[in-house]
């Protein structure tokens, strides 16, 4: 196997540099809303995948799919709309 010029580079952007970008903004978005929230934020990675594979390689949308985006976007609404961060068992609601 002789890998091309522009798969390695490809490789090199998607292994180092854009993980690392990523990994920073994660971490900024840590800092910015905390990371109770931030937890249901990452959820939606599936979502944005989908919507580049639609852009990118025509996905087909299923019935299946819109389902689990829709439950995925109804529970991230629901805890984000809680207000709050978690506690700990007993403590009583301020």
């Amino acid at each position: 196997m002789n890998p091309s010029l522009g798969f390695l580079a490809g490789f090199l952007w998607v292994t180092l540099i854009a993980s690392v970008l990523a990994y920073l903004a994660y971490l900024n978005l840590i800092a910015r809303i905390g990371p109770d929230r931030v937890a249901y934020v990452v959820v939606m990675v599936p979502i944005v995948a989908l919507a580049v594979s639609t852009a990118f390689e025509d996905y087909t949308w299923t019935a299946l799919s819109l389902l689990g985006v829709a439950v995925v976007l109804l529970g991230s609404i629901l805890a984000l709309a809680g207000g709050g961060s978690a506690r700990p068992a007993g403590e009583p609601r301020p």
